[in-house]
């Protein structure tokens, strides 16, 4: 398994931002004060925009271009993280 650490603020998560994307849940419960509860989240279609630390907002680049896809993040992370 690939490791990430955020070379701003060594943090090890990192997250997927994408955009265009339609997203849905069902109302479960629906409160008179206006509280509503929902169930599972659905997310269909969407454009990967970036890969980010989620502590920092660190953005993901090779060469000043943004990373948009897995593989290129598999490159990254080998070249650039510590992988022991």
């Amino acid at each position: 398994m690939l490791k990430f650490t955020c070379p701003d603020c060594d943090e090890n998560v990192l997250e997927c931002v994408e955009i265009y994307a339609t997203v849905s849940y069902d109302i479960t419960h629906l409160d008179e004060d206006g509280d509503f509860d929902y169930g599972p989240t659905n997310i269909e279609d969407g454009e990967i925009n970036r890969f980010q630390c989620v502590n920092c907002g660190y953005i993901l680049k090779d060469n000043n271009s943004v990373l948009t896809s897995n593989d290129e993040v598999i490159a990254w992370l080998r070249k650039n993280c510590n992988q022991d």
